[in-house]
């Protein structure tokens, strides 16, 4: 069963200064107070950086008039901060606006803003995301809410596009899913939203050995995304547009959660935030709620590694017995550290963690403000403030109500 949120401590809880990659932790700071300014901005987002023993070293504010909806607010190489909603927006480490760009940017579109993710590509390009109401009687009966993918110069130009729509066969669903599509248009809410696949993630593929050695679906530049209504992730190439790969979907998949077929590991269940990573495999989100046609649950959240090549999964990080202790039905986020060990958050606790590849919880922090879209580590140099000591002593766990923060979750080792 699900503890309270209001039953979980507060502030950092487990810490192993050896073990950990230390650095600053980027959270979303919604909320009445803050702590480094002493003001209330109800109507503006906020996001924190806190060190490792959990303090507030600074605090970035968004504008409510670029920044409705936010859902992402991330460091990116040149030291900026970019974050998505009702515009585009990149900010300096002082919170000054240096480019900002609204959703409604198109006069001939019906876009519903800016969603999920923003990737800035290079000085002067950015990829994001709308989702545009469309009528695609192929599809669906149902007005759509389509993913639309943009590359963006700083102009306001649209270089590169892609929709949702026009690939419909390449996402492999089986015809029972297309003919449920087709009745309901898909979404959480059949027959109203249209959101037949909800894309959350845009991720640049980089240089890679997959590629190297010959393999031009993951060529450096192809693009890879996430569909958490249609249960897979998937790598647009670049100069076609075309689906090359996907993982994670597959035709018989709820009958194979239904009969508690072997395998099932093989599958995503409402995916987020899948990146490669430098050796060629792709670390995914795979949140296990709710989502496919018809919908499946796996009841629990895992972190997985695998091979893109065969379909293996090569690491898995999930919740053992008790596995409802580690659930983010809707949202989620991981982050590979350059120690090897991995960051991710339990969403809907507000709850961010640091494990290492044998699944040892080595840094633990819940934030007081509530849950959060994503997180992310942001090393010591990449920031302007004086680092603390390398090695702080550890903290004490407390003991909140009885409940010691190691029953926060359960290891369990892929087979």
């Amino acid at each position: 069963m699900n503890r309270s949120v209001l039953d979980w401590p507060a502030g950092v809880t487990v810490y192993h200064p050896d073990r950990c990659y230390n650095g600053y932790t980027l959270v979303h700071g919604r909320g009445p107070w803050d702590p480094v300014r002493g003001i209330s901005a109800e109507q503006v987002d906020r996001w924190h950086l806190i060190d490792m023993k959990g303090q507030v070293v600074h605090a970035f504010y968004g504008n409510p008039a670029t920044q409705r909806g936010s859902q992402l607010f991330e460091r990116v190489a040149n030291g900026h901060y970019i974050s998505n909603g009702a515009s585009i927006t990149e900010q300096d480490w002082d919170g000054n606006i240096v480019w900002s760009l609204s959703s409604d940017f198109r006069e001939d579109a019906r876009p519903t803003g800016f969603h999920h993710d923003i990737q800035k590509t290079s000085e002067h390009t950015y990829l994001a995301m709308v989702a545009d109401r469309i009528d695609a009687p192929q599809i669906s009966r149902v007005t759509l809410k389509d993913d639309h993918i943009m590359e963006i110069t700083s102009e306001g130009e649209i270089v590169w596009e892609w929709w949702g729509h026009h690939h419909l066969e390449e996402f492999g669903f089986s015809d029972r899913a297309k003919q449920i599509i087709f009745e309901t248009g898909g979404g959480q809410q059949p027959g109203q939203d249209g959101d037949w696949l909800h894309l959350n993630t845009l991720h640049t593929l980089p240089d890679n050995p997959l590629y190297d050695q010959g393999d031009t679906r993951f060529k450096p530049g192809n693009i890879l995304s996430c569909s958490r209504n249609g249960n897979q992730i998937f790598i647009i190439e670049k100069t076609t547009g075309n689906i090359v790969w996907n993982w994670g979907y597959l035709d018989q998949m709820e009958t194979m959660w239904l009969n508690g077929t072997e395998g099932q590991n093989q599958y995503l269940v409402g995916p987020h935030d899948p990146k490669m990573l430098h050796n060629g495999n792709i670390l995914i989100y795979d949140n296990g709620g709710g989502t496919g046609y018809p919908p499946i649950n796996r009841f629990y959240t895992r972190l997985v590694e695998i091979n893109p090549v065969s379909g293996e999964v090569v690491w898995e990080y999930a919740a053992g017995p008790q596995a409802s202790k580690f659930l983010s039905i809707v949202t989620g986020g991981v982050q590979r550290l350059p120690n090897g060990n991995t960051l991710s958050l339990d969403t809907d606790k507000g709850r961010i963690f640091e494990v290492t590849w044998e699944g040892e919880i080595v840094w633990e922090y819940i934030n007081p403000r509530g849950g959060f879209y994503r997180t992310q580590r942001i090393a010591y140099p990449d920031c302007p403030l004086d680092p603390p000591d390398p090695k702080p002593a550890d903290l004490p766990v407390p003991d909140h109500l009885g409940l010691p923060v190691s029953d926060t979750l359960d290891y369990c080792p892929s087979p």
